[in-house]
């Protein structure tokens, strides 16, 4: 396994750095926040020309044939610039599960026009427990909550209970019920009503009842590009906040001077550090075994620490920006409280205990937003437990805070580019 960037990835983040850098400042990401659409269609034909949306997708459907982990590169610069669109459930997860499951039909009907800009997929599968939609008598039940861009999707892809299996099916926008939720974090979501909608043989991915497969590989898929998302922009965040500490002055000189800044600025790093080799690892596996255990097992570690990192990473950076940080007019992310969301991190502690082997061992309200939800398999807000993985331990009380007369300090903190001159 060799988690360097390849010739491509490197290209490719260029690229889509310099191009999202252009065409989604924060202005738009703010802007989009006050759309109904949440998305600017005119970006998504940009990057539909680009060839973002077929990337990942078989040649033979107008796709560039590129793994997972290339895509991920594409996502975690998204997640940089949060950008507002419905990549990841129409790309990274809808295109995806066609092109391996579909019929013939569905996968010449969906692929062009999703590789074109011309469909958007809404996707109602999660990562904890059981669906909220039912086939009873041939037909679809229930509420799907909080679905991602299902307000301006043209298909919306449920995965529902069927008697003891799954079944995966791919309904026509204009036979549900989408009904935009607003938010606390003002992102696109809708609930999603299904009442008797027909279930006909040809709307099933797969089989009907043999749909688990298809479920799980969408909630890994959905786990590790969130991770990317959050990798991108944390990294961002760790730049705001070094910048920020070498310009702002206090006490006549620079406060990335301080000790206790350098700290703060050396973790976050090393938990950034951390996040993307995780992220990495859980690309790299779901390209090679997308269903074997084991990557069920790294991506579950990635989510739980990615997770945590990235909720550490931005109240870091909040400590170091002060008072400046909460403000909307600024460009650092708000950071929130562990609340209910789409993840499910003690259910990936269960999964997961020992994240030691190898290095396994989203959007905006008035100001871009990182959102880390925590749920348990019940759908439940739960409580998080203490990080145990690669964070400094903070100096006890009453040690000193740094090295003695004629004694060198050899921490990462110390080597952070912060000068007093």
């Amino acid at each position: 396994m060799d988690l360097r960037p390849s010739e491509l990835q490197a290209e490719l983040r260029q690229a889509a750095r310099a191009f999202l850098e252009q065409e989604c400042p924060v202005a738009h990401v703010r802007a989009m926040a006050d759309d109904p659409r949440g998305y600017a269609p005119e970006l998504w034909a940009q990057l539909a020309e680009l060839g973002w949306l077929g990337l990942a997708l078989p040649e033979d459907h107008g796709g560039g044939g590129c793994s997972f982990a290339d895509l991920a590169v594409l996502i975690e610069a998204q997640g940089r610039h949060l950008l507002p669109s419905p990549f990841v459930p129409t790309v990274a997860l809808a295109a995806d599960a066609i092109a391996r499951f579909g019929s013939d039909e569905q996968r010449q009907r969906l692929l062009p026009a999703i590789v074109a800009g011309e469909h958007v997929v809404a996707v109602t599968a999660r990562g904890w427990g059981p669906p909220d939609v039912a086939v009873r008598d041939g037909a679809l039940h229930g509420t799907a909550p909080l679905v991602p861009w299902a307000h301006v999707a043209d298909t919306v892809l449920v995965v529902a209970r069927d008697g003891e299996g799954v079944t995966v099916a791919l309904v026509p926008a204009d036979r549900v019920q989408a009904q935009p939720v607003q938010t606390v974090g003002r992102d696109a979501r809708a609930d999603v009503a299904l009442d008797g909608v027909a279930l006909p043989d040809d709307a099933v991915l797969g089989r009907r009842g043999e749909g688990q497969r298809v479920a799980d590989l969408l909630a890994q898929r959905g786990a590790a590009a969130g991770c990317a998302a959050m990798v991108g922009a944390c990294e961002r965040v760790l730049e705001l906040t070094v910048g920020y500490a070498k310009e702002r002055e206090a006490f006549g000189k620079p406060i990335g001077t301080l000790q206790a800044i350098q700290h703060h600025c050396a973790e976050m790093a090393v938990d950034l550090l951390g996040a993307r080799g995780v992220t990495g690892e859980a690309c790299w596996a779901l390209d090679a075994a997308p269903h074997a255990e084991e990557t069920a097992r790294t991506v579950s570690v990635a989510k739980a620490w990615v997770s945590d990192a990235a909720a550490r990473i931005v109240a870091k950076g909040h400590q170091v920006h002060g008072a400046i940080g909460f403000t909307a007019e600024h460009d650092l992310p708000p950071v929130r409280a562990p609340g209910p969301g789409r993840g499910a991190r003690p259910r990936r502690r269960r999964v997961a205990p020992r994240p030691g082997g190898g290095l396994a061992g989203a959007l905006s309200g008035s100001k871009p937003t990182i959102q880390v939800g925590c749920v348990d398999d019940s759908g439940q807000p739960s409580r998080r437990s203490a990080a145990p993985l690669m964070v400094p331990p903070s100096p006890k009380a009453g040690s000193r805070a740094g090295p003695g007369p004629g004694q060198q300090d050899h921490s990462s903190a110390s080597r952070l580019p912060f000068s007093a001159k």
